[in-house]
């Protein structure tokens, strides 16, 4: 069951066009391939924007400018580039881009961003804390996804109801620090977390106008969501597990029947959370070739030496299927597979 209006969420929007005028000061937190490309685009639009961002980024945020490199075009942003959100005053806006895997760590630190009036756009891989605000509660696990958020440690510093959600798809690639590399088009999908109302969410899609961007409203986007980790789910491991690009993958058939069957059972735990898919596997694969021969974020997270989403991408799904009683024996090998070799390079 969804939650009716969010108390003040009108009076949100009023607050932040009157208080900030045409600027707004907005926070990207995560300064990889989608977080760079979204700071560009909102300072483009004038707004004042600041980054976290730590190591090799940091630095050279604060020595130039943040880019994104668009087909035909480059953006260049000269963005505020901090450690740590305390240096920070509460924002308008906070844009979580930042790793799934890193905000259980992050998230006691991010209230240092919120004000009464903040929006927090969530545009992460996997599911969110929030993920479960709007479906039905005889169908939410008691406490939540520990793979998630163990022990509810984001949930207790960003309050859901605050959260507008998103979901971002094209081709990233952190090309160097501080500059993201885009490949064909863009597109965010962006709906309030309680799925009840849209005056947030066509706020935020109002601060979006790049060129070869498309931008829209989700009605539910929790749905949203579980479509991206259809994806997510696939590709994501299997490429980190293979060590390869996209396109080898889909031409390889016994490949092509591993997705097909994670795809699947992915399929079946979102049916049982009453989202509807007008999509099939192979529907979804088709599209998946469409990108082109990309690098996965999981594979460029494997190559640079960084963690892996495995818990939020994987293990929530294995979760949830067991709190909703699916089998799911291919994602919970691809999980195992997964763990063992992230282990083996010192990544989890």
């Amino acid at each position: 069951m969804r939650p009716g209006n969010l108390a003040g969420t009108g009076q949100m929007e009023i607050n932040l066009r009157t208080a900030s005028g045409p600027k707004l000061k907005i926070c990207v937190y995560g300064a990889g391939a989608v977080g760079c490309w979204l700071a560009c685009e909102l300072a483009a639009e004038g707004h004042f924007v600041s980054m976290i961002a730590r190591g090799a980024v940091l630095v050279a945020l604060r020595d130039g400018p943040a880019q994104a490199i668009l087909p035909g075009r480059t953006l260049a942003a000269q963005v505020h580039a901090v450690q740590t959100p305390s240096e920070l005053e509460s924002q308008d806006v906070v844009v979580l881009a930042l790793k799934s895997n890193s905000l259980v760590k992050a998230a006691p630190s991010i209230k240092a961003l919120l004000g009464p009036n903040t929006i927090v756009l969530s545009v992460m891989n996997g599911l969110p804390w929030w993920f479960f605000e709007g479906i039905r509660s005889d169908l939410v696990p008691v406490g939540g996804l520990e793979a998630v958020d163990p022990g509810g440690r984001i949930a207790a510093s960003i309050p859901a109801v605050a959260v507008v959600g998103g979901v971002v798809h094209g081709g990233f690639v952190a090309e160097r620090p501080g500059v993201t590399r885009t490949s064909g088009r863009r597109r965010i999908l962006i709906g309030d977390s309680c799925g009840s109302l849209t005056a947030r969410g066509a706020f935020l899609t109002s601060l979006f106008r790049g060129e070869d961007t498309d931008i829209a409203v989700a009605p539910f986007i929790q749905q949203e969501i579980w479509l991206k980790l259809l994806g997510n789910i696939t590709a994501n491991p299997v490429s980190a597990l293979c060590e390869s690009s996209l396109m080898p993958m889909l031409d390889d058939e016994l490949v092509v029947q591993l997705m097909s069957r994670v795809m699947a059972e992915a399929m079946m735990i979102g049916n049982r959370l009453g989202f509807r898919f007008d999509e099939t596997v192979e529907s979804r694969l088709r599209k998946m070739r469409e990108l082109g021969d990309i690098r996965t974020s999981m594979l460029q997270d494997l190559q640079s030496g960084r963690p892996l989403e495995i818990d939020t991408i994987l293990g929530s799904a294995r979760e949830l299927a067991l709190a909703l009683d699916v089998a799911t024996p291919f994602i919970d090998s691809l999980l195992g597979l997964l763990r063992v070799k992230a282990q083996g390079a010192a990544l989890r």
